[in-house]
């Protein structure tokens, strides 16, 4: 629910037991049942070296589309450096913006724009594995539009995110036959105009 916060990661069988996995409790005693418990952690960025420099920080190391901070003389790439308000925490966004300052430095007008990254992964486990599929900005805003669908018997979670009728960001657990035409449509800022259009993407899963 709102406002709640998680005190154990989960709760069930003790270690050396198997680690079954039978639920997860919060701050306020609430307990939830599941069979999975998927942490989305995401990075946080050691930013002490820069806070005594004297350099902006953030969430992150602020950088412009330079890779600059705010002194021009010192750039930041990676998993420590904000970009027009995001920090990454990937690998592919680090390596264009490794890219981007090795043509900075070389006097290459290019210019960083930020990165359309989406993160497919693998999680394993002692039974079945499950696929998982994120890309965009899945958290939504105020006003923004949200679409949820999940099937307990196939073992699937979608939810996706749209803003203005565009799709921003979305989440995939399970079958990933859809990933495609929506990271088709994310990428190419495709107007989503009939709620049709939002259903037939989740849903389309390509004859399976």
């Amino acid at each position: 629910g709102a406002g709640r916060r998680l005190r154990a990661a989960a709760t069930g069988t003790p270690p050396g037991q198997g680690h079954r996995v039978t639920g997860v409790e919060l701050a306020d005693g609430y307990r939830l049942a599941a069979d999975v418990v998927v942490l989305a952690c995401g990075v946080r960025p050691r930013t002490g070296l820069a806070r005594a420099a004297g350099l902006e920080v953030r969430k992150g190391i602020v950088v412009d589309d330079r890779l600059r901070t705010s002194d021009p003389y010192v750039h930041a790439i990676g998993d420590c450096a904000e970009h027009a308000g995001r920090v990454y925490g990937l690998a592919g966004p680090a390596l264009e913006q490794a890219d981007a300052l090795a043509a900075v430095l070389t006097g290459s007008p290019t210019e960083y724009t930020g990165t359309r990254a989406l993160t497919r992964l693998t999680l394993g486990g002692a039974g079945r594995p499950l696929d998982l599929a994120a890309f965009g900005d899945p958290t939504p805003l105020p006003g923004d539009d949200v679409v949820r669908l999940a099937d307990a018997t196939r073992r699937t979670y979608r939810k996706v995110v749209l803003r203005g009728g565009r799709l921003v960001g979305g989440v995939l657990l399970g079958e990933l036959s859809t990933v495609g035409a929506l990271a088709r449509t994310w990428e190419g800022e495709e107007s989503l105009d009939a709620p049709h259009d939002t259903f037939h993407l989740l849903t389309d899963d390509g004859g399976h």
